[in-house]
């Protein structure tokens, strides 16, 4: 009996260690067992509070039950190995030591790039497999598809990173080519690539200038041009037949295939092409797709007319403008009143028919189709017809200008008289003097700033009296403002402390303001006014922001091995890399720099300044 409590009292002990459970629960009635909290340990019942901790104060008061050496020293009941804990269990290398883990496989992955963004029909397209990852060799099986149908597929093959695919698309349409990649150990990794695909448009080019040559000519090339023009409206540039770019998908033309050009814009192109087809030589209107070309021949020829002073014609050549005044596209006027144009454009996507207000501000003038045709010698006239332009779009006071006068038709000998008014006042009248049929010049110096206008008039001996005229906005220099901000920058006392000296100096230009009077037009029309920073930099007439901070710099005694002066803010940020702060991660101090969107720079004075 003994020697069963004393085995039941060891296999508790160890129930209670292996399990965080109440040992109660695995005691028989009659035997007590105490665990403490640090050793887990079985206390003789004789050598603690057995009555207080048990209902049987027989089985805990019993010395016999823990003091019997037979019962502790029994090797069957002490080291019985079923109630204690068997070293062998413990010890057992079999049972203690874990299996070495196999390493995990780097997991495989794969990209798929095209050599091109896009490719025609019977071309051979070639791919590119980047594999990074897997265990032991690679094989690949590529696929294509195209219209939800699998159209080539490959037999698996042992692949490498950079390993290249090639195809040959039959159609036309968007193809989509796959390559699945497996390791040795099972892993698969996917990657596809879309290309589309076009086919060469072989037809359209043929079908719409049989359209074009069954008009009958009758060698007036305003009637004419505009006849060919019509016959055009309709045409619809090709869906399927495309490159794709950096910049997007551009649709092919027979405009543009005519001349070089079968992708890219075409609305100079559809100009060129009527009047080609029109029989109108090159040297009036060139075969080109470049708009600009066509607006430079134009003005060459002296058939360029302002939108807002000339009345335009049906087989005129119409340009716009975008926002920054910069010639666009061109389109033939097809008809035209005192209000409003039509016209018959290509370069969107189609050749259509557009109408105009006749002073909307996108039209930036018209080459007259008149004018080219006298210049030609293919008009009968009788009637005298003058126009003037000027080789610049400004001058200052004091400065001479030619004004040329284009002379035709009329009768015998010419003359000429010009007035020069400036702000509506006349200025000066010359006296009538002899003038040619073609060019003639006329000279003369502007006194005052101001806004001048030249009219000249031409009679014949017929008494035919023709009239021109041309504006002319006259600026003057401004010889004092450098002189008199610079004087404020070296007032200051510098301090040697940058930071302080910059702000110093930048304080003292403060309400500065470039020049109303002194500034020149550029040939986009637009004007850039003088100023005192630019003059200091060498670009009097240039953007001058960041000029300001040079200048600013410059005196506070900043050198330039510090920070770079510089036109441009991008160039100064690109000195001070080193220093440099992102928005929101600095605060800012007296005397920074601060970068600001636009390309602008400016100094920071102070809290709450600017």
């Amino acid at each position: 009996m003994k020697r069963r409590i004393m085995a039941l009292v060891l296999s508790v002990m160890m129930l209670v260690t292996t399990f965080p459970v109440s040992a109660e629960e695995y005691i028989p009635d009659g035997v007590t067992v105490i665990a403490t909290d640090t050793d887990m340990g079985v206390e003789v019942p004789g050598e603690t509070e057995g009555p207080a901790e048990t209902e049987e104060p027989e089985a805990t008061e019993e010395p016999e039950a823990t003091e019997d050496p037979e019962a502790t020293e029994d090797p069957d009941a002490a080291e019985d190995p079923e109630a204690t804990e068997d070293p062998e269990a413990t010890e057992d290398p079999e049972a203690s030591e874990e299996p070495e883990e196999t390493p995990e496989p780097e997991l495989l992955e794969a990209e798929l790039a095209a050599a091109v963004r896009s490719a025609f029909a019977g071309d051979a397209v070639q791919v590119t497999l980047s594999v990074t990852g897997g265990a032991g060799e690679l094989t690949a099986v590529y696929q294509v598809s195209a219209h939800g149908e699998t159209v080539a597929e490959s037999e698996p093959k042992a692949v490498t990173d950079g390993d290249t695919y090639v195809f040959v698309p039959e159609a036309y349409g968007e193809y989509t080519i796959r390559a699945v990649v497996t390791d040795e150990v099972g892993q698969t990794a996917e990657a596809a690539v879309t290309l589309p695909v076009a086919e060469h448009d072989e037809t359209s080019m043929t079908a719409w200038t049989n359209r074009a040559k069954a008009v009958e000519l009758t060698g007036d090339w305003r009637e004419d041009i505009v006849a060919v023009a019509k016959t055009q409206v309709g045409y619809e540039e090709s869906a399927t037949d495309f490159v794709v770019l950096e910049d997007g998908r551009h649709h092919y033309t027979i405009y543009g295939d005519r001349y070089g050009a079968a992708y890219e814009a075409w609305n100079a192109a559809f100009v060129a092409y009527a009047a080609e087809l029109a029989e109108i030589p090159a040297r009036a209107i060139p075969r080109t797709n470049d708009v600009a070309k066509l607006l430079a021949s134009a003005k060459n020829q002296g058939a360029f007319e302002s939108g807002k002073d000339y009345a335009p014609a049906a087989g005129d050549v119409v340009f716009f403008k975008n926002e920054a005044g910069q010639v666009e596209r061109a389109g033939v006027v097809e008809s035209a009143s005192e209000s409003a144009i039509r016209t018959i454009e290509g370069g969107a996507s189609a050749v259509v028919r557009q109408s105009y207000g006749a002073d909307d501000p996108a039209i930036m003038g018209y080459a007259s189709m008149r004018t080219l045709m006298l210049n030609a010698g293919v008009l009968e006239v009788d009637e005298l017809v003058v126009s003037s332009t000027l080789a610049v779009k400004s001058a200052f006071v004091g400065d001479e200008v030619a004004v040329s006068l284009n002379v035709m038709g009329g009768e015998g000998e010419l003359e000429a008289t010009y007035e020069v008014t400036v702000d509506g006042e006349a200025q000066e009248a010359a006296a009538p003097e002899v003038v040619e049929a073609g060019e003639n010049t006329y000279v003369f110096v502007p006194a005052a700033l101001g806004e001048y206008k030249i009219v000249a008039q031409v009679t014949d001996e017929a008494a035919q009296v023709a009239e021109t005229e041309v504006t002319l906005p006259v600026a003057e220099h401004d010889t004092t403002s450098l002189a008199e901000w610079t004087a404020k920058a070296e007032a200051v006392e510098l301090t040697g402390d940058w930071r302080a000296d910059v702000a110093a100096v930048a304080k003292t230009q403060v309400g500065y303001e470039e020049s109303a009077t002194d500034f020149i037009v550029l040939e986009d029309d637009s004007r850039h006014n003088y100023s005192v920073y630019g003059e200091w930099y060498g670009a009097n007439y240039e953007e001058w922001n960041a000029e300001f901070v040079s200048f600013v710099l410059a005196y506070a005694g900043v050198p330039t091995s510090a920070i770079a002066q510089a036109k441009t803010a991008g160039a100064m940020q690109a000195s001070v890399a080193g220093a440099y702060r992102a928005s929101g991660e600095y605060e800012p101090e007296t005397g920074d720099m601060v970068f600001l969107s636009g390309d602008r720079v400016g100094i920071v004075v102070g809290a709450g300044e600017s």
